[in-house]
């Protein structure tokens, strides 16, 4: 019997797009925005950043530092985290959830992006619990990051339902006994709940 959904955030509650930011923080520097995202999201500052490692502020320092943004902390934060969209059509679903089922948010993120987003969508309070890379200091696919949802539920592995656009991601979910979906659209998703009678 299922008893608490576990949700991924990006991609699945919600859309978001890098190039948004890149190209705004482009015009303020004079290199490509391909080169100003691979150092940003396809190095080990951003596994640090979302990893917990580093503060919001060391983020800012490290790439201001490398590029000379001449834009001050606060300017850096509002360009960087202004890249969500709500999926509407996931949001009604996991609304209509909660009514019968414990939820939990399991995110491999940073401050900055989940701060922003905390503000900006009230779907996230309808979640019971918060698990996030940068506050427990683990990130997808290690087995520490699903357990930690797991035990905060308060229910069994086998009593929960995992989703996750990354298929890696659910699959890592499925080693420890999760009941996994790997997230292909909101269709496909409530017919894969419906396998397992949750809607």
């Amino acid at each position: 019997m299922i008893k608490a959904i576990i949700s991924d955030l990006g991609r699945v509650i919600l859309d978001f797009d890098h190039k948004i930011s890149i190209s705004k923080l482009v015009n303020l520097i004079n290199i490509p925005a391909e080169e100003l995202n691979i150092f940003i999201y396809q190095s080990k500052i951003d596994i640090a950043f979302d990893n917990g490692e580093i503060s919001a502020e060391e983020f800012y320092r490290y790439l201001d530092g490398r590029f000379n943004f001449d834009i001050s902390f606060n300017e850096f934060k509002e360009i960087f985290t202004d890249i969500f969209t709500l999926k509407k059509d996931v949001a009604d679903l996991l609304t209509e959830l909660k009514k019968k089922y414990i939820l939990c948010l399991l995110s491999n993120t940073n401050a900055l992006h989940y701060e922003f987003c905390e503000r900006k969508f009230n779907i996230l309070k309808i979640f019971d619990y918060h698990v996030l890379s940068y506050k427990i200091h683990v990130m997808k696919p290690h087995p520490k990051i699903y357990r930690e949802a797991v035990k905060l539920c308060g229910v069994k592995p086998e009593e929960c339902v995992y989703i996750d656009d990354i298929e890696e991601f659910a699959n890592a979910a499925s080693y420890l006994k999760i009941n996994s979906i790997h997230y292909k659209g909101t269709d496909f998703l409530k017919k894969e709940l419906e396998k397992l009678n949750v809607v």
